[in-house]
């Protein structure tokens, strides 16, 4: 078994389901192009009930194709929180 694979089955994984597709905070940071411990961070900060509105609204409308300005978070953008 790969340590990657391995350290997705630890216990201090975020495991996020959306629509049925289960992946990982690490995952879903991938899948959107985003820094790759993004959606862990957001967890932290803004709460997972949060992070999974936000990622929803994101897998309705990419963020490639949204803009964002300096000032602004992802959650501003798609007026979540």
């Amino acid at each position: 078994i790969s340590h990657q694979e391995n350290s997705r089955k630890a216990g201090t994984v975020n495991w996020i389901t959306l629509n049925g597709e289960t992946l990982s905070g690490r995952q879903w940071s991938e899948r959107f192009n985003l820094g790759v411990n993004r959606v862990n961070s957001w967890i932290k900060e803004y709460g997972i009930h949060n992070t999974k509105a936000l990622l929803l609204k994101m897998l309705e409308v990419p963020p490639s194709e949204k803009h964002r300005n300096h000032t602004q978070t992802w959650f501003d953008v798609y007026k979540v929180t």
